[in-house]
């Protein structure tokens, strides 16, 4: 976007317009560029490959800052610790907290599949706003469920869960999607990604049986790529020379 600035403020390589009134000129580009500043400011312009001589003290400038993206604090794990806070959940027993979940996260699905019919078949606007609060109350239905899971073991965790589920993908489909591998999956593989595959430390003693004995299938990580895994306590990846062909 473009920043109304002082002259003293600029510097050598600032993308700048200028304008001899005190307004953003309705053409502005980003084709010039601050390349001296002394008594004037010299810019070069790369479309017309030629330098401009701009009185300081007569023209306005604005500079070019490209926006800042918008960076939440808000972590998987703050969202469950908020929102449990507005869950009732004294006199419910596990079972039916997640029973709650299970039916709130088919309930807010059905929210979203309802606005999406009534865009498609009944011309109505699509509303986003609408779309992001039922998302939103996705979220708390799932955290709920998390929390829950995390009463009955311990290791349970979003990072956890987010990390298999990658895992899960990436030996169905390898790096990118695939109609075929998406209709003939190995699901004895992709099972014992979920029964273990995030659990990091086994990496230690599975690794240093897979660099020993050259085998393959005793590691229980050299089935996510097809020809290496990496291992952070070797700090290296196992390719041919690390037991894996």
């Amino acid at each position: 976007m473009w920043k109304k600035t002082e002259v003293s403020e600029l510097k050598q390589g600032d993308i700048v317009t200028w304008n001899y009134v005190d307004e953003l000129p309705k053409d502005a580009d980003k084709t010039c560029v601050v390349a001296w500043i002394g008594n004037s400011v010299r810019v070069f312009n790369f479309e017309e490959k030629k330098f401009f001589e701009i009185n300081k003290y007569s023209a306005t400038f604005y500079r070019w800052e490209e926006e800042k993206p918008i960076v939440s604090k808000m972590t998987p794990e703050e969202y469950q610790r908020q929102a449990m806070k507005t869950e009732s959940k004294a006199e419910f027993t596990r079972m039916e907290r997640l029973l709650h979940a299970s039916m709130g996260l088919s309930t807010e699905a059905g929210e979203i599949l309802d606005a999406m019919k009534k865009h498609i078949y009944y011309d109505k606007t699509l509303d986003l706003i609408n779309i992001k609060e039922e998302l939103g109350d996705t979220l708390w239905y799932v955290a709920q469920a998390i929390d829950v899971l995390q009463d009955m073991e311990e290791d349970i965790s979003w990072s956890g869960i987010m990390e298999t589920n990658i895992e899960k993908l990436r030996k169905r489909y390898g790096e990118k999607f695939d109609r075929e591998k998406a209709v003939n999956r190995d699901l004895d593989a992709e099972r014992e990604i979920l029964e273990g595959g995030h659990d990091r430390d086994k990496w230690d003693e599975q690794c240093m049986k897979c660099k020993l004995g050259n085998e393959r299938s005793k590691c229980p990580f050299a089935y996510l790529f097809s020809t290496f895994v990496y291992c952070p306590h070797f700090e290296s990846i196992h390719g041919k020379e690390g037991g894996h062909e």
